[in-house]
Protein backbone atom coordinates (compact mmCIF):
# COMPACT_ATOMS: atom_id res chain seq x y z
CA UNK A 1 0.00 0.00 0.00
CA UNK A 2 2.50 2.67 -1.19
CA UNK A 3 0.35 5.79 -0.92
CA UNK A 4 -1.51 7.23 -3.90
CA UNK A 5 -1.15 5.61 -7.31
CA UNK A 6 -0.26 8.47 -9.66
CA UNK A 7 0.67 6.38 -12.68
CA UNK A 8 -2.63 4.68 -13.44
CA UNK A 9 -0.79 1.37 -13.90
CA UNK A 10 -0.53 -1.74 -11.78
CA UNK A 11 1.97 -1.69 -8.91
CA UNK A 12 2.67 -5.01 -7.16
CA UNK A 13 3.76 -3.10 -4.04
CA UNK A 14 0.08 -2.24 -3.54
CA UNK A 15 -0.63 -5.81 -2.44
CA UNK A 16 -0.91 -5.94 1.33
CA UNK A 17 -0.07 -8.73 3.76
CA UNK A 18 -1.48 -7.77 7.13
CA UNK A 19 1.03 -7.29 9.95
CA UNK A 20 1.57 -4.54 12.48
CA UNK A 21 1.38 -3.22 16.03
CA UNK A 22 -1.63 -1.84 17.90
CA UNK A 23 -1.26 1.00 20.39
CA UNK A 24 -3.84 2.52 22.76
CA UNK A 25 -3.95 5.97 24.34
CA UNK A 26 -6.26 7.52 26.90
CA UNK A 27 -8.00 10.75 25.97
CA UNK A 28 -7.39 14.13 27.56
CA UNK A 29 -10.38 16.10 28.86
CA UNK A 30 -10.32 18.07 25.60
CA UNK A 31 -10.71 14.86 23.56
CA UNK A 32 -7.17 14.67 22.20
CA UNK A 33 -4.98 11.59 22.77
CA UNK A 34 -2.53 11.91 25.66
CA UNK A 35 0.43 11.20 23.33
CA UNK A 36 1.30 8.31 25.66
CA UNK A 37 0.70 5.17 23.60
CA UNK A 38 0.74 1.68 25.09
CA UNK A 39 1.81 -1.24 22.89
CA UNK A 40 -0.88 -3.88 23.56
CA UNK A 41 1.38 -6.75 22.51
CA UNK A 42 0.72 -9.28 19.79
CA UNK A 43 -2.53 -8.80 17.88
CA UNK A 44 -3.49 -11.87 15.85
CA UNK A 45 -6.30 -9.94 14.12
CA UNK A 46 -7.13 -6.29 13.55
CA UNK A 47 -10.20 -5.63 11.44
CA UNK A 48 -12.10 -2.50 10.42
CA UNK A 49 -15.62 -2.91 9.07
CA UNK A 50 -17.64 -0.09 7.52
CA UNK A 51 -21.41 -0.55 7.54
CA UNK A 52 -23.90 1.65 5.73
CA UNK A 53 -27.64 2.11 5.82
CA UNK A 54 -29.33 3.45 2.70
CA UNK A 55 -32.69 4.94 1.78
CA UNK A 56 -33.98 3.81 -1.60
CA UNK A 57 -36.41 5.62 -3.87
CA UNK A 58 -38.49 3.91 -6.54
CA UNK A 59 -40.21 5.70 -9.41
CA UNK A 60 -43.88 4.86 -9.96
CA UNK A 61 -44.10 6.49 -13.38
CA UNK A 62 -44.38 3.19 -15.25
CA UNK A 63 -46.03 -0.18 -14.83
CA UNK A 64 -42.93 -1.60 -13.11
CA UNK A 65 -41.44 0.43 -10.30
CA UNK A 66 -37.74 1.07 -10.82
CA UNK A 67 -35.10 2.32 -8.41
CA UNK A 68 -34.03 5.76 -9.45
CA UNK A 69 -32.18 6.92 -6.32
CA UNK A 70 -30.28 5.47 -3.38
CA UNK A 71 -28.84 7.66 -0.63
CA UNK A 72 -26.56 6.66 2.24
CA UNK A 73 -28.28 7.91 5.38
CA UNK A 74 -26.11 6.28 8.07
CA UNK A 75 -22.56 5.00 8.34
CA UNK A 76 -20.77 3.10 11.09
CA UNK A 77 -17.16 2.04 11.43
CA UNK A 78 -16.54 -0.98 13.66
CA UNK A 79 -13.18 -2.18 14.92
CA UNK A 80 -12.26 -5.66 16.18
CA UNK A 81 -8.94 -6.53 17.85
CA UNK A 82 -7.89 -10.04 18.89
CA UNK A 83 -4.95 -10.22 21.30
CA UNK A 84 -2.91 -13.12 22.62
CA UNK A 85 -0.69 -11.01 24.89
CA UNK A 86 -2.28 -11.78 28.25
CA UNK A 87 -1.31 -8.98 30.64
CA UNK A 88 -3.26 -7.11 33.32
CA UNK A 89 -3.86 -4.02 31.18
CA UNK A 90 -5.39 -6.08 28.37
CA UNK A 91 -7.35 -8.33 30.73
CA UNK A 92 -8.82 -5.29 32.49
CA UNK A 93 -10.13 -4.05 29.14
CA UNK A 94 -11.76 -7.42 28.45
CA UNK A 95 -13.35 -7.59 31.91
CA UNK A 96 -14.44 -3.91 31.85
CA UNK A 97 -12.32 -3.37 34.92
CA UNK A 98 -9.19 -1.73 36.23
CA UNK A 99 -5.69 -2.71 37.29
CA UNK A 100 -4.77 -2.44 40.95
CA UNK A 101 -2.64 -4.18 43.57
CA UNK A 102 -3.55 -6.31 46.56
CA UNK A 103 -1.71 -5.61 49.82
CA UNK A 104 -0.34 -9.04 50.64
CA UNK A 105 -0.45 -10.35 54.21
CA UNK A 106 3.19 -11.10 55.00
CA UNK A 107 2.79 -12.03 58.69
CA UNK A 108 0.07 -12.62 61.26
CA UNK A 109 -0.34 -13.78 64.85
CA UNK A 110 -1.61 -17.20 65.81
CA UNK A 111 -5.33 -17.76 65.31
CA UNK A 112 -7.68 -20.64 64.58
CA UNK A 113 -7.73 -20.67 60.81
CA UNK A 114 -9.47 -24.04 60.29
CA UNK A 115 -12.33 -25.27 62.47
CA UNK A 116 -13.44 -28.91 62.28
CA UNK A 117 -10.91 -29.75 59.60
CA UNK A 118 -12.15 -31.72 56.62
CA UNK A 119 -9.46 -33.88 55.10
CA UNK A 120 -9.00 -33.94 51.34
CA UNK A 121 -9.69 -30.21 51.10
CA UNK A 122 -7.68 -27.08 50.26
CA UNK A 123 -7.67 -24.06 52.60
CA UNK A 124 -6.52 -20.52 51.82
CA UNK A 125 -3.95 -19.11 54.23
CA UNK A 126 -5.61 -16.10 55.91
CA UNK A 127 -5.12 -13.90 58.95
CA UNK A 128 -7.74 -13.50 61.67
CA UNK A 129 -9.58 -10.92 59.54
CA UNK A 130 -9.73 -13.25 56.54
CA UNK A 131 -7.12 -11.43 54.43
CA UNK A 132 -5.08 -13.68 52.15
CA UNK A 133 -1.37 -14.44 52.49
CA UNK A 134 0.24 -15.26 49.13
CA UNK A 135 3.84 -16.00 48.15
CA UNK A 136 5.14 -17.78 51.24
CA UNK A 137 8.80 -17.50 50.30
CA UNK A 138 9.96 -18.87 53.68
CA UNK A 139 7.76 -21.94 54.30
CA UNK A 140 9.45 -22.67 57.66
CA UNK A 141 7.86 -19.47 59.03
CA UNK A 142 4.39 -20.90 58.53
CA UNK A 143 3.37 -23.02 61.52
CA UNK A 144 0.22 -25.16 61.72
CA UNK A 145 -0.71 -26.55 65.12
CA UNK A 146 -3.31 -28.66 66.84
CA UNK A 147 -3.11 -27.50 70.41
CA UNK A 148 0.61 -27.39 71.24
CA UNK A 149 1.54 -29.93 68.57
CA UNK A 150 3.03 -28.79 65.28
CA UNK A 151 1.86 -30.39 62.06
CA UNK A 152 4.50 -31.69 59.64
CA UNK A 153 4.72 -30.14 56.17
CA UNK A 154 4.54 -32.76 53.44
CA UNK A 155 2.88 -35.26 55.79
CA UNK A 156 0.05 -33.54 57.65
CA UNK A 157 -0.38 -30.76 55.11
CA UNK A 158 0.90 -29.82 51.67
CA UNK A 159 1.79 -26.19 51.05
CA UNK A 160 1.27 -24.36 47.74
CA UNK A 161 3.55 -21.49 48.72
CA UNK A 162 2.97 -19.25 45.70
CA UNK A 163 -0.83 -19.46 45.86
CA UNK A 164 -0.87 -19.29 49.67
CA UNK A 165 -2.90 -22.47 50.27
CA UNK A 166 -2.60 -25.71 52.23
CA UNK A 167 -4.04 -29.14 51.42
CA UNK A 168 -4.95 -31.62 54.15
CA UNK A 169 -4.44 -35.17 52.84
CA UNK A 170 -6.76 -37.91 54.06
CA UNK A 171 -3.77 -39.53 55.77
CA UNK A 172 -2.91 -36.40 57.82
CA UNK A 173 -2.23 -36.90 61.52
CA UNK A 174 -2.98 -34.59 64.43
CA UNK A 175 0.65 -34.21 65.46
CA UNK A 176 -0.09 -35.80 68.85
CA UNK A 177 0.58 -39.42 67.99
CA UNK A 178 -2.77 -40.13 66.37
CA UNK A 179 -2.79 -42.43 63.39
CA UNK A 180 -3.44 -41.64 59.75
CA UNK A 181 -6.53 -39.49 59.32
CA UNK A 182 -6.60 -38.36 62.96
CA UNK A 183 -6.45 -34.69 61.88
CA UNK A 184 -10.11 -34.88 60.82
CA UNK A 185 -12.50 -32.56 62.74
CA UNK A 186 -9.61 -30.94 64.62
CA UNK A 187 -9.22 -27.16 64.96
CA UNK A 188 -5.98 -25.94 63.40
CA UNK A 189 -4.16 -22.80 64.54
CA UNK A 190 -1.86 -21.03 62.08
CA UNK A 191 0.97 -18.54 62.62
CA UNK A 192 3.03 -16.73 59.98
CA UNK A 193 6.02 -14.92 61.44
CA UNK A 194 7.10 -13.50 58.08
CA UNK A 195 6.43 -14.84 54.61
CA UNK A 196 9.48 -13.28 53.00
CA UNK A 197 7.37 -12.84 49.88
CA UNK A 198 6.06 -9.93 47.86
CA UNK A 199 4.31 -7.16 49.77
CA UNK A 200 1.81 -6.57 46.98
CA UNK A 201 0.17 -8.74 44.34
CA UNK A 202 -1.04 -7.31 40.99
CA UNK A 203 -4.77 -7.73 40.47
CA UNK A 204 -7.56 -6.92 38.02
CA UNK A 205 -10.90 -5.76 39.39
CA UNK A 206 -13.59 -6.79 36.95
CA UNK A 207 -16.80 -4.96 35.95
CA UNK A 208 -15.93 -1.68 37.62
CA UNK A 209 -16.80 0.46 34.58
CA UNK A 210 -18.95 0.38 31.48
CA UNK A 211 -16.09 1.00 29.08
CA UNK A 212 -13.32 3.56 28.72
CA UNK A 213 -12.83 5.72 25.64
CA UNK A 214 -9.47 5.26 23.93
CA UNK A 215 -7.65 6.30 20.79
CA UNK A 216 -6.14 3.54 18.65
CA UNK A 217 -2.99 3.81 16.58
CA UNK A 218 -2.17 0.92 14.25
CA UNK A 219 1.19 0.91 12.48
CA UNK A 220 0.84 -1.51 9.59
CA UNK A 221 4.01 -3.21 8.33
CA UNK A 222 3.62 -4.72 4.86
CA UNK A 223 6.19 -7.46 4.08
CA UNK A 224 4.84 -7.60 0.53
CA UNK A 225 6.19 -4.07 -0.04
CA UNK A 226 9.61 -4.01 1.65
CA UNK A 227 8.03 -3.57 5.12
CA UNK A 228 6.44 -0.26 4.16
CA UNK A 229 4.57 1.32 7.05
CA UNK A 230 1.10 2.87 7.11
CA UNK A 231 -0.44 4.56 10.13
CA UNK A 232 -4.13 4.24 10.94
CA UNK A 233 -5.42 6.35 13.81
CA UNK A 234 -8.94 5.96 15.19
CA UNK A 235 -9.58 9.05 17.23
CA UNK A 236 -12.15 7.75 19.72
CA UNK A 237 -13.59 4.34 20.52
CA UNK A 238 -15.07 2.59 23.54
CA UNK A 239 -13.80 -0.98 23.51
CA UNK A 240 -15.91 -3.81 24.86
CA UNK A 241 -15.32 -7.57 25.14
CA UNK A 242 -16.60 -10.11 22.66
CA UNK A 243 -16.59 -13.90 22.83
CA UNK A 244 -14.75 -16.25 25.15
CA UNK A 245 -11.61 -15.90 27.23
CA UNK A 246 -10.45 -19.51 27.06
CA UNK A 247 -8.58 -20.43 30.23
CA UNK A 248 -8.52 -24.17 29.43
CA UNK A 249 -7.77 -24.92 25.81
CA UNK A 250 -5.29 -26.64 23.50
CA UNK A 251 -5.00 -23.34 21.60
CA UNK A 252 -3.30 -20.09 22.58
CA UNK A 253 -5.54 -18.02 24.84
CA UNK A 254 -6.91 -14.95 23.05
CA UNK A 255 -9.27 -12.13 23.86
CA UNK A 256 -11.30 -10.06 21.42
CA UNK A 257 -12.23 -6.40 21.90
CA UNK A 258 -14.46 -4.43 19.60
CA UNK A 259 -16.24 -1.12 19.35
CA UNK A 260 -17.59 1.52 17.01
CA UNK A 261 -15.48 4.52 16.07
CA UNK A 262 -16.98 7.73 17.45
CA UNK A 263 -16.70 11.19 15.94
CA UNK A 264 -13.94 13.17 17.63
CA UNK A 265 -13.45 16.58 15.95
CA UNK A 266 -11.24 17.66 18.87
CA UNK A 267 -8.59 15.16 17.74
CA UNK A 268 -8.86 15.84 13.99
CA UNK A 269 -11.38 18.33 12.65
CA UNK A 270 -10.72 17.24 9.06
CA UNK A 271 -11.14 13.51 9.68
CA UNK A 272 -13.22 12.91 12.78
CA UNK A 273 -13.23 9.09 12.81
CA UNK A 274 -10.10 7.66 11.22
CA UNK A 275 -7.03 9.08 9.53
CA UNK A 276 -4.70 6.92 7.42
CA UNK A 277 -1.22 8.11 6.48
CA UNK A 278 1.31 6.27 4.35
CA UNK A 279 4.74 6.44 5.96
CA UNK A 280 6.83 4.46 3.47
CA UNK A 281 9.85 2.23 4.01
Amino acid sequence: MPGPNLTGTQNVDEYNLGRGIVYLSDLNPDGTPTNEWRDVGNATEFNITVETETLEHFSSRAGVRVKDKEVIVQTEMNVSITLDSINDQNVSLFFLGETASYTNVTAFAEHTMIENAVLGRWYDIVNAAGARAYDIATPANLVLQVGANNLVSGTDYILDAKAGRVFLPVTATDGAGGGAGSLATEDIDVTLTTSGGDASIPEVRALTNSGVSKAIKFISVNPAASDAKTEYQIHKITLKPEGDFGLISDEWTTMTLNGAAEANPDADADSQYLTQRYLGT
